[in-house]
């Protein structure tokens, strides 16, 4: 069953926000959720059906035919991490958990770490790169604010509607908690994963 939920294409609007240093790379997943129309039959909420590591400016030209037919053919929606990340520090990162796991002799889906590890906090590298880490308010069914708490570094579409990204600020001074709505309709997200493409 086809679903008749609308379109949102963000892979130009995201490109600009791409930096690269020598090491860098950003996270990129598709995803199919159940609450989506025409995945009613799924078991589980949801079921991640590609990854990919983006490390060069021109990966998502490169990608996004791709992308966009295995989101048309599955239903299914492409999330990209703008939080960029360290292949050093996703080494060293790798190697301790390797390495605990040896220690403690529990080698069950040992192969599941890789990804684990690649999107973990630890790896996210912005010096030199960013000011800081990027945030994002999920916003669904209303307007974001033009007088808004903090001033967003771009407002992407989504089909409930936008992903605000935003630089990290303090939150505590603003009375705002994570994954609370801090005001009807907008919830502040810890991290930066956006719709890429639905």
């Amino acid at each position: 069953m086809e679903s008749k939920e609308k379109h949102c294409d963000n892979i130009r609007d995201v490109k600009d926000l791409l930096v690269f240093g020598e090491d860098t790379y950003y996270t990129l997943i598709i995803l199919q959720r159940r609450k989506d129309p025409g995945n009613e039959y799924m078991a589980d909420e949801t079921k991640k059906i590609y990854q990919r590591f983006i490390t060069k400016p021109d990966s998502l030209d490169y990608l996004e035919n791709e992308i966009k037919t295995i989101c048309n053919s599955l239903n299914a929606r492409a999330y990209i991490d703008l939080n960029p990340r360290s292949y050093r520090k996703f080494t060293y990162e790798l190697g301790k958990a390797l390495s605990f796991r040896a220690y403690i002799q529990d080698y069950h889906q040992v192969h599941r770490l890789q990804y684990k590890v690649a999107t973990s906090e630890e790896t996210i590298s912005t010096k030199g790169l960013l000011p800081g880490r990027r945030w994002m308010f999920d916003v669904d069914g209303v307007e974001y604010p033009e007088e808004s708490l903090v001033t967003p570094e771009k407002i992407l579409k989504t089909p409930a509607g936008y992903h605000v990204i935003v630089p990290s600020f303090n939150y505590k001074a603003l009375g705002l908690s994570f994954e609370k709505e801090c005001m009807p309709g907008i919830t502040l997200k810890p991290g930066c994963l956006v719709l890429l493409y639905k």
